[in-house]
C-alpha cells in the first residue's frame, strides 16, 4: 500500500513538472500578413524567439435603436438632445426604411452599457414631450466571428525572463500595450 501512496506522488510530481505552462509575451494582433511579418521581425531584431498563433472568436455585438417611426421632427429632436447629452458617448443618427425612419445609437461590446444606454434613451424619449411609444428603444444582439493573428515573442520559463523580455518589447513604440499570457 505504501508502495502505491509513493508511486502516485511521483507520478502527480512528474505531470506537474511536465504540465507546466510557458509564458509569452503578446506584443501585437493583425489581420495581414505585412504586419505580421513586420512584427515578428521587430521581436526578433530584439533577440527574442517570436511565434505566429491564429485565433477566431465570438465578439458580442449590442445594437441600440429604436422602433421605426414616421415622426421626423420628433426624431430629429431625440437625435440633438442625445447627442448634446454629456452622460452618453454616442453619436445618434437617423436611419430610413421605406420612408419610415429609426434611431441608431450604435453599438456596444458590452451588455451592460446596451442596456443602460436602452433604459436612458428611453427615459429622454418619454420625459421630452414626444409622441408616446414613437421613440421606444430596444437591443438587437448579434454574435460576429473575428479572426486575429497574435504576434507572441518566447516562450518563457520563469515569469522573471518574461518580465524582462516585456519590458525590453515595450521599448518599442508600436508594442507599448503588450502583455504577458500564458497561451
Amino acid at each position: 500500500m505504501k508502495f502505491y501512496v509513493i508511486l502516485s506522488l511521483i507520478c502527480l510530481c512528474s505531470f506537474k513538472l511536465s504540465a507546466q505552462q510557458n509564458i509569452y509575451i503578446q506584443a501585437a494582433a493583425c489581420h495581414k500578413q505585412k504586419c505580421v511579418d513586420t512584427y515578428r521581425q521587430y521581436i526578433e531584431n530584439l533577440g527574442l524567439p517570436s511565434q505566429v498563433k491564429y485565433t477566431q472568436q465570438n465578439k458580442d455585438r449590442f445594437s441600440v435603436l429604436s422602433r421605426l417611426t414616421s415622426q421626423q421632427q420628433a426624431a430629429q429632436a431625440f437625435v440633438e438632445l442625445i447627442n448634446a447629452d454629456k452622460r452618453v458617448r454616442v453619436q445618434a443618427k437617423i436611419e430610413m426604411i421605406d420612408h419610415r425612419l429609426y434611431i441608431d445609437l450604435g453599438e456596444q461590446s458590452n451588455q451592460t452599457q446596451a442596456e443602460w444606454l436602452q433604459g436612458f434613451a428611453n427615459h429622454l424619449a418619454k420625459n421630452n414631450n414626444l409622441p408616446t411609444n414613437q421613440l421606444e428603444f430596444t437591443i438587437k444582439h448579434k454574435i460576429e466571428q473575428m479572426f486575429a493573428i497574435k504576434i507572441l515573442a518566447g516562450p518563457f520559463k520563469t515569469d522573471e525572463s518574461a518580465a524582462q523580455a516585456l519590458a525590453k518589447i515595450r521599448t518599442i513604440k508600436a508594442f507599448s500595450r503588450a502583455f504577458v499570457t500564458d497561451n
